[in-house]
């Protein structure tokens, strides 16, 4: 199955960029896996001298290995950030059965923005993408997204520009939703108010 497909990609839809975590966020998951399968290697001699136990600690080595491993490459290849014309799509994969998918009209999107920490994030240009949305209180987060800094300008881009779906009407919509009883109130009358002022339709 293709990507898009995967995705559910309307037939209108391009598919404009996949983001996934820096692949060098997999060397160090990746030494340990190794560790894990070349161990038993090194300790041939003593674990073949234990007979049956040291046969179950060399599967058990190897076992632990190729799991995580696998899910680790899973995980890894999964995890996407889509960038489409219209929307962003965002999939977690947790491990082996657990799959999150968030997808994001840009008319819901209020703020992009990005963190590099540590030495390693900064020698090796990745960072953190959160995304803010209308719809929760917490951003989302694309961890070790490689390059965040040109990720969030064309996520910027695409919501100036693209449909036009984003604009002052809609921005005017969000904040009157997030308005109590109180200000919607006062906003009513500060809108009567105006209206009064204005000439009659057919005057000078």
């Amino acid at each position: 199955m293709s990507l898009e497909r995967s995705l559910g990609l309307k037939d209108d839809e391009s598919l404009l960029s996949v983001v996934r975590a820096s692949a060098v966020t997999l060397i160090l998951p990746g030494l340990l896996v190794a560790a894990l399968f070349l161990a038993p290697l090194f300790f041939m001699v003593p674990l073949l001298r234990l007979m049956t136990l040291g046969y179950i600690i060399m599967g058990l080595s190897w076992f632990l290995g190729l799991f995580f491993g696998a899910r680790g490459f899973l995980k890894w290849r999964l995890s996407i950030l889509a960038i489409t014309e219209k929307r962003l799509v965002i999939v977690r994969q947790g491990g082996f059965f657990d799959r999150h998918v968030t997808e994001l009209p840009y008319a819901r999107i209020q703020e992009v923005a990005y963190r590099v920490k540590g030495l390693a994030a900064t020698v090796f240009r990745y960072g953190d993408l959160l995304v803010e949305s209308a719809a929760s209180d917490e951003p989302i987060a694309m961890r070790r997204v490689p390059q965040p800094a040109r990720v969030q300008d064309l996520i910027t881009e695409l919501q100036g520009g693209g449909t036009g779906s984003r604009g002052d009407f809609g921005e005017i919509l969000q904040a009157v939703s997030k308005m109590d009883a109180r200000k919607l109130g006062l906003l009513k009358s500060e809108i009567e108010r105006t209206m009064r002022l204005l000439p009659p339709e057919g005057g000078a």
